[in-house]
């Protein structure tokens, strides 16, 4: 029985072994597949999104990064304070800033990245979790939780979050996907181009929080480690915790002692860690990391600069009661956590500090640092927006506070009619502030207006504004023959001889007179000889000419010898005033025998005038005093006999002042003034607007006073008269001058009539077109032919609107042709196709559209809007067509029937089109449906036409039927079948 028993028991017992066996290896399988499936969840991996970094593992981490642009000095100087502690007196930096991020972001990171030639500080923003679009959400509102904590406490600073590109270049910091070699004390991180060697300097343990007197120790930093000249980032990772989570140390004294062994301070780090978590309570408890991460090329570079770094660590944060320990990383410490590095986490061993001595390792530089501004935004009052007629005003700018944008300022025209003046300095802004308030003026309301300018910019307004408010705008560059200003002073036009007689001669005396020379005004004796000799000069046609006047003069002066023995002199001197107006380039100008440009024209359209042809001609700043002086005076003259007006009626806009109403004009009495200075003071009833723009204040304080609109941009003074007069024009306050001068480009301080106070602004970006001599030629042919001599406009229509008419057909066809092909075509469409600009293209379309070849309709995008599109009519279709395929067969030498029906008529097409089979001919079609409709009419007919759509596979099948009729002297018979109405 036993022996029975024995041999079922081995057995058995062998089969629970197996059992055990499987269940362990089982056991073992599921265990390492779990550890597996832990370790490919945990694998950590790092990407760049559009607004943060993202860093994956079992959790969720996502980081957002705020660079610092602009720190204001004056308020930084005050983030150290003095802290009274008893009978002693401590500096401290504040830290509010500091404690609502404890209590808001949680965790933070600061890094100081110092280069050779730049400085940038960037904060970062950390949220955990398993939920990837929750997470960050969370880590998007944490950076904007700690932008305002930072612009409360230092309300001029200027922050902004980064986004994808500039992400990329933050964060690539060390390139970890490259070749890592270990070595002792440093990391070499290999590419194909080049090597880089890393060191990682950790620091850890309590730190002295008293700065210096002078400087601050961040400033004590940034200067140690700039002269050292290596590419360094230091990075403070802060994670908030409680106080309470902190265990308690055991009770130490720590003495420190004389080179004598005499006690000098006997300190309890016991009571020191007990105030440090009282404050922590307050101000808020951090868990802190920090560290640098040196960069540089070399092995031996590495190692002296390491070494530095750390004396400077140590140098900056040690002190009478606390000395941190500064360590430096191995290679293979780096290597571990090189994606903590990469991310600016905690590297190694934390201490823990409250957030006043945490102050110490975070704060802004006091000095002056490069990469860095530190611009001070001075605090101006603020206008209420009620003061701004926002019905009949022009935008030009935006209300200031601080940095940002708050409300529109309007301009009203009523402004201009008391005067606008504008000063700045060359690049500031000043032009395009006044191009974009006649852009702006003149899409409201038609208004004449006569501009004044040296360097082209006001041209490429033709370009900018539509066509039915450039077609009243005339183009004027003195000396050229593009766009000629042709004055004969002696024509009267429709003014009695003698009268005109009269005004000339004082024309000529104010003229003379506002060249500002000792010897430039007429005398007594030359005004009267010249006073009896005009009349003759101007009543008869042929004594319009200097030629004349000069054989006048030396008439009369024969004849008065007698009488008048200095007569010789008196015509001399005359002859040699007059001289200024035909020597040089200004001969173009006013040695002609016909004026172009009349008084009517002058005052009803909007003329620009620019100086820039003739001053890169060798003109001077004379030649262009004389032409803008002249014909100022006649505006002021055609001004007095206006009626009166409160609305604005005329503008004259005045670019560089100087020219017209220089400082430098020499008064030989209190009523001894300038042709602007009496148009601000006497024409402003008559509905007379003016803008003077000048670079400097340099100009006369008559017509600067009496603008009752001042805007002033950056602005450079050359005496501290200049200064004080500007400052109490605007009613700037002693402190706030210096804004004057830092002013960025396209800011401004505005001061206007109805509003005691000055205020900041930025002006609106104006781009401008620009714009070549030939299309100004252009642009005055086309509307202005009254500028050119009748001979030049009937030679110009016979060779160049030849060549415009050809060019126009050619654009037509180009179109049309699209539109065969297309259902419809945009005005962008149609620009790109013909390569003509925006406005030319539109007005275009608008005559095809006009003579029915094209129609329009409107259609809105939810994506781009409104747009217009233009279809092409059914019968210039088939008429088009029509040409296209005679032109084409014209190259074939063949006689073409061509016959053309619409489609949808199903008799008609089978009629026509067996008729053509018959005579071996083809049918082109329009659409592909067409030609498969046809067809199926054909399926119970034997014989089918041979049918083409019209495109480019159907015109190359077409060629090849065409190739083989050549030979053959029959016409060729094509039925043509359009669109379906």
């Amino acid at each position: 029985m036993s022996i029975f028993l024995d041999y079922f028991l081995i057995p058995s017992l062998f089969l629970s072994s197996i059992q055990s066996f499987l269940e362990l290896a089982l056991f073992i399988l599921v265990l390492v597949c779990f550890c597996f499936s832990i370790f490919i969840i945990s694998r950590t991996s790092i990407g760049v999104l559009s607004r943060g970094i993202y860093c994956r593992s079992i959790r969720y981490n996502f980081i957002t990064c705020l660079k610092i642009l602009n720190i204001p000095r004056e308020e930084v100087k005050m983030q150290r304070q003095n802290f009274q502690e008893g009978s002693s007196t401590f500096i401290h930096y504040i830290h509010q800033h500091l404690t609502s991020m404890w209590r808001n972001v949680k965790e933070v990171s600061f890094e100081l990245h110092i280069q050779k030639d730049n400085i940038s500080i960037y904060f970062y923003a950390y949220h955990q979790g398993f939920r990837g679009e929750k997470c960050f959400k969370e880590a998007w509102k944490k950076i904007h939780s700690l932008k305002i904590s930072l612009e409360t406490r230092f309300p001029n600073i200027k922050a902004e979050i980064k986004e994808f590109d500039d992400l990329k270049e933050i964060f690539n910091i060390i390139d970890i996907n490259s070749e890592m070699v270990k070595k002792k004390n440093f990391l070499i991180f290999r590419t194909n181009e080049s090597e880089i060697w890393v060191s990682a300097i950790l620091m850890r343990g309590r730190i002295e929080k008293s700065p210096y007197e002078k400087y601050s120790q961040i400033d004590s930093l940034v200067r140690g480690l700039t002269r050292l000249g290596i590419d360094a980032h230091f990075i403070v990772h802060f994670k908030a915790i409680k106080p309470s989570r902190v265990k308690k140390k055991r009770t130490t004294n720590r003495k420190l002692k004389s080179s004598n062994g005499e006690i000098l301070v006997q300190v309890n780090e016991n009571e020191l860690e007990e105030r440090e978590k009282e404050l922590g309570h307050i101000t808020g408890f951090w868990d802190v990391s920090s560290y640098i991460i040196v960069k540089t090329e070399t092995e031996d570079k590495t190692e002296i600069r390491t070494t530095q770094v750390k004396n400077i660590l140590t140098t900056v944060y040690s002190g009478v009661n606390y000395s941190p320990d500064i360590k430096i990383l191995s290679g293979r410490e780096i290597k571990r956590k090189s994606k903590k590095i990469v991310l600016r986490k905690s590297v190694g061993r934390t201490s823990k500090m409250a957030s006043t001595r945490l102050a110490a390792l975070i704060h802004f530089p006091e000095k002056p640092v490069p990469g860095i501004e530190a611009y001070e935004y001075p605090d101006f009052e603020i206008p209420p927006n009620t003061i701004f007629n926002y019905y009949t005003g022009i935008p030009t700018a935006y209300v200031l506070y601080k940095e940002r944008k708050i409300f529109t300022c309007m301009l009203d025209p009523e402004d201009l009619r008391r005067g606008l003046a504008i000063l700045g300095t060359v690049g500031s802004g000043k032009t395009r502030y006044v191009i974009n308030l006649v852009d702006k003026l003149l899409r409201k309301k038609p208004l004449p207006m006569l501009i004044f300018e040296n360097k082209g910019e006001f041209l490429g307004l033709i370009k900018s504004l539509p066509l039915e408010v450039t077609k009243n705008m005339v183009i004027i560059c003195p000396g050229s023959e593009f766009a000629p200003l042709k004055i004969n002073l002696f024509d009267p036009g429709e003014m009695e001889s003698e009268d005109y007689a009269r005004r000339l001669c004082g024309l000529i005396n104010e003229t003379l007179h506002s060249l500002f020379r000792i010897d430039g005004d007429l005398s007594l004796q030359m005004s009267r000889v010249l006073g009896e000799v005009l009349p003759k000069v101007v009543k008869e046609e042929r004594y319009r000419n200097f030629e004349a006047l000069r054989k006048l003069l030396s008439e009369y002066a024969e004849n008065n010898r007698l009488t008048a023995p200095y007569v010789d002199s008196t015509v001399l001197a005359i002859d040699a005033r007059l001289n200024v107006f035909r020597q040089g380039i200004l001969s173009r100008v006013f040695d002609v025998e016909k004026t172009n440009l009349s008084l009517n024209e002058l005052l009803e359209n909007v003329v620009i005038i620019d100086f820039s042809y003739l001053l890169s001609q060798g003109g001077t700043k004379e030649d262009t005093k004389i032409i803008m002086n002249l014909i100022m005076l006649q505006v002021f003259q055609a001004g007095l006999r206006r009626m009166n007006s409160e609305e604005l009626r005329h503008l004259v806009i005045v670019d560089d002042a100087r020219f017209l109403v220089p400082e430098i004009f020499k008064r030989h009495s209190s009523g001894d003034t300038t042709i602007v200075e009496d148009m601000i003071t006497i024409e402003r009833g008559k509905g007379q607007g003016l803008v003077l723009i000048c670079q400097d204040p340099a100009i006369s304080k008559v017509a600067l006073s009496n603008c009752n609109t001042r805007v002033i941009f950056r602005i450079a003074f050359k005496s501290p008269e200049e200064e004080k007069y500007i400052r109490l024009g605007l009613n700037i306050a002693e402190e706030q001058k210096r804004h004057l001068v830092i002013q960025p480009k396209r800011e401004a301080i505005m001061k206007l009539a109805d509003y005691p106070y000055p205020f900041r602004i930025r002006t609106l970006n104006q781009q401008i077109p620009k714009i070549t001599f030939q299309e100004i030629k252009e642009h005055n042919m086309n509307h202005h032919q009254w500028l050119y001599p009748e001979k030049e406009i009937k030679d110009i229509t016979i060779e160049e609107k030849l060549e415009f008419r050809d060019q126009k057909e050619k654009h037509i066809n180009e179109i049309l042709s699209w539109l065969v092909k297309n259902d419809y075509i945009t005005v962008d469409k149609a620009e790109e196709l013909i390569e003509m600009n925006n406005l030319k293209t539109q007005e275009l379309l608008d005559k095809m559209h006009s003579k029915n070849e094209l129609l329009r309709t409107i259609y809105v995008s939810p994506i781009s809007g409104k747009q217009v599109l233009y279809h092409i009519n059914k019968d210039v279709s088939l008429a088009f067509m029509n040409n296209e395929l005679k032109n084409f067969l014209k190259n074939y030498k063949l006689n073409a029937s061509i016959h053309l029906i619409k489609n949808g008529d199903k008799n008609k097409i089978i009629k026509e089109s067996n008729w053509v089979e018959y005579r071996q001919g083809v049918i082109l079609t329009f659409e592909e449906k067409a030609a498969n409709q046809i067809k199926k009419w054909y399926e119970k007919e034997n014989n089918c036409p041979e049918i083409i759509s019209f495109t480019e596979k159907g015109i190359s099948e077409l060629k090849l039927i065409l190739e083989k009729r050549v030979n053959e002297n029959k016409t060729f018979h094509i039925l043509i079948i359009g669109k379906n109405g």
